[in-house]
């Protein structure tokens, strides 16, 4: 079997989910990919929402840090100017960890 998800979500993907997504049919991958593109978060907009309106740990489901940060502001704004240069990344590694464990509750579902 081949890939076939569209080429905005393969690109999010970690290689090890494209290999497992591959060997699944047309109709398994369609709804893989129908459930991480509705929860894979953006990492523009996770930056922008850093700089402006710093939520990101809320919406990352880091309640406790979230507070932690808004109650420190921003760690005296030293936290804030490091979560802008990491919120990236992070986001890359929250969009990873999420084909992940869709994968991996598809394969338990179907099993």
């Amino acid at each position: 079997m081949s890939l076939e998800v569209s080429s905005k979500a393969a690109d999010s993907l970690p290689s090890s989910v494209k290999n497992a997504l591959s060997k699944l049919p047309p109709s398994e991958q369609s709804v893989f990919e129908e459930e991480f593109l509705r929860k894979k978060r953006n990492p523009i907009l996770m930056l922008l929402l850093a700089i402006f309106f710093p939520i990101q740990h809320f919406i990352e489901g880091r309640v406790g840090l979230g507070l932690i940060f808004w109650l420190t502001f921003g760690g005296f704004f030293v936290w804030y100017f490091i979560d802008i240069i990491i919120i990236w990344g992070r986001t890359k590694g929250y969009n990873e960890d999420l084909a992940k464990r869709s994968l991996r509750d598809m394969k338990i579902i179907n099993s």
